[in-house]
């Protein structure tokens, strides 16, 4: 009887140990001071979003059956995409891009899973592929370099890349007028900065189809490890209407993101905050199997009291691993509808 009361106590010591461990090391990660956690290098800036680029043309390749080949793709020989000269030197970024872009596209052409954190090593300089850019003009080997737009913003000319523009005036759409507007840049947490800019245009109403709206994040959180969920802000500051003509300073929140893919939104908030999805359903699931897994085997060796000794084991187990994984990030890509509420009008 000690014996199953002191076996018992040491598993029940062991599973513990499994769920505190994770739990003081994702307490570390997420709770890194901002300054720490902002200290970000422009090589793994770059190696992040060629990562998220590469990932997801390689998985839309392997759908069409296309041959695995990542060197002719524009994104590829670019390697600027949502860049700005505050991140630092154009050339860094662009090689990270490309080493982030080759690793991702092999990840999603084998349909292996997301993974754009920065390798354990580092990412080193190696010199963007000589031949992959699209056309120099006597700046970093084929790429376009940053230029400062009028509103004081730098960003870079590459496709899908958007920049704040010289506002004349202020919009006169009505106040708490409701438009569906189409994101016309990638945005997801895993990749995009507090700062990045982006646009999308306008589906509804008729009346003001075609116009572009224009943007800035305010607000990018990634997912905790145990706890917490991704946040995205967007703010609406800009619009062009569809006959050209100048920008207008606008302001508009986000009040629904309309279903499309696995983007991983779970929720707005009254503010206009994108919420990720929670994953706390999922993990009870792989705690709860892990517990019956245990439970299972120490049924088989032990008896019934084996059974509970395995179960506290496997929960614990289970735990660790939920405890260790990051939650799910969001992405929204070109072509996501989401629905915005005018927050001023004219003057």
């Amino acid at each position: 009887m000690k014996t199953h009361r002191r076996f018992f106590a040491a598993a029940l010591a062991l599973a513990l140990t499994f769920a505190a461990v994770p739990a003081a090391l994702a307490r570390t990660s997420d709770e890194a001071p901002a300054a720490a956690q902002s200290q970000v290098g422009t090589l793994e800036r770059g190696y992040r979003t060629g990562y998220s680029d590469g990932y997801q043309t390689g998985w839309s390749d392997q759908l069409r059956r296309a041959p695995a080949d990542f060197r002719s793709k524009q994104d590829y020989q670019r390697a600027d995409r949502a860049y700005i000269a505050a991140y630092g030197p154009l050339e860094d970024y662009r090689d990270g891009y490309q080493q982030g872009f080759e690793v991702g596209y092999d990840a999603g052409y084998n349909r292996r899973g997301f993974d754009s954190n920065v390798p354990a090593g580092g990412v080193a300089r190696r010199g963007a592929t000589p031949g992959e850019a699209a056309g120099g003009n006597g700046g970093a080997r084929g790429g376009r370099p940053a230029q400062s737009s009028d509103a004081g913003e730098s960003v870079s000319q590459g496709r899908g890349a958007a920049t704040a523009q010289p506002v004349s005036g202020v919009s006169n759409v009505p106040s708490n007028t409701v438009l569906l507007v189409q994101l016309q840049s990638r945005i997801s947490t895993d990749v995009s900065q507090v700062g990045d800019r982006f646009q999308a245009q306008v589906v509804e109403p008729k009346d003001l189809a075609g116009a572009v709206v224009g943007g800035r994040l305010t607000e990018v959180r990634r997912p905790g490890k145990a706890r917490g969920t991704a946040m995205l802000q967007l703010t609406f500051d800009q619009i062009q209407m569809a006959n050209g003509g100048d920008w207008q300073e606008f302001s508009a929140q986000v009040v629904e993101i309309l279903p499309a893919g696995d983007s991983g939104v779970g929720s707005v908030d009254p503010e206009g905050g994108v919420r990720g999805r929670s994953s706390t359903k999922d993990d009870v699931t792989k705690v709860g199997a892990g517990a019956g897994i245990g439970a299972i085997i120490g049924g088989i060796t032990g008896g019934g009291s084996g059974a509970v000794i395995g179960a506290i084991i496997g929960g614990g187990a289970g735990t660790a691993r939920v405890m260790t994984q990051r939650g799910k990030d969001i992405r929204l890509e070109p072509g996501q509808q989401l629905r915005i509420r005018v927050t001023s009008r004219s003057r």
